[in-house]
């Protein structure tokens, strides 16, 4: 059995906790995964994130007729890959010879990095920033407040603080894989325990959950992919593996793989 869902949880920073805390039922305040086009059209909208979600939101909104205040802590970068072209060669070659999985996630996670846009997607919202449809303001969130039917985000950006206000609020903050988010994986939790690293399953070599024939792609073999575990290189990295474990062996392999096991 292969399992190849996105069981995600949101990521959301503390000042989010925080006003759904002291506003609760307040309409406005959402995180990106329940932001839907067209749920606001013509109204005005901070959204708080760097990466394609974030762009995509505030290109609907603004076509929509509302002016988006765009919130990013650092600068808007572009990249049309997750992960750079050495993740799917060399740079993945050093990754399997590492025999320590929180080796292999620290890896992968600083191959990610931060949000990105693909160049056609930012070329897009190049002209809502000319026109100023769109604002883009650089920073951290402090704080959220709810004043009367308006939110007021506070932003600290090199020692000052610049607040601003609008109807919506949209948390694009990214999301984290999570086994707990899938039922059959609960119930391997329950039944077969294994070793996680930060939460991230330690996976046989062919990507099986030990001691079970669930085998796993996506996300939550970021341990045994590598840093383009979410990408369609990535599923295609696993399929190999997949097609190996099960006796195909005449399937062509494009990518490197593992050399030995993983230590205890």
């Amino acid at each position: 059995m292969v399992l190849a869902s996105n069981p995600v949880r949101p990521v959301t920073p503390t000042w989010f906790g925080d006003a759904r805390a002291r506003y609760p039922g307040e309409a406005g305040l959402v995180h990106s995964g329940q932001w839907v086009k067209g749920m606001a059209d013509g109204a005005d909208a901070v959204v708080v994130g760097g990466g394609l979600t974030a762009a995509q939101i505030v290109a609907n909104q603004a076509a929509a007729g509302g002016h988006v205040t765009w919130l990013t802590r650092a600068r808007l970068r572009e990249r049309d890959l997750d992960v750079e072209a050495p993740w799917l060669g060399s740079e993945l070659r050093r990754f399997h010879a590492a025999r320590d999985a929180g080796a292999r996630l620290a890896m992968a996670q600083r191959a990610r990095g931060g949000g990105s846009i693909p160049a056609d997607d930012l070329e897009m919202l190049r002209p809502l920033l000319a026109d100023g449809r769109v604002t883009h303001l650089q920073g951290a969130v402090d704080r959220v407040k709810r004043t009367e039917a308006r939110w007021r985000v506070s932003l600290r950006h090199q020692g000052t603080t610049r607040v601003t206000e609008a109807a919506h609020v949209v948390c694009a903050t990214g999301s984290r894989a999570h086994t707990r988010s899938e039922s059959l994986l609960r119930r391997c939790r329950a039944q077969v325990p294994v070793r996680r690293v930060r939460g991230m399953p330690v996976l046989d070599r062919d990507l099986a959950w030990p001691g079970t024939s669930v085998h796993l792609m996506g996300p939550l073999a970021v341990i045994g992919v590598g840093p383009a575990c979410r990408t369609i290189i990535g599923a295609r990295i696993a399929a190999e593996r997949l097609l190996h474990a099960w006796g195909v062996d005449d399937a062509p392999r494009q990518y490197p793989w593992p050399g030995g096991g993983l230590g205890s």
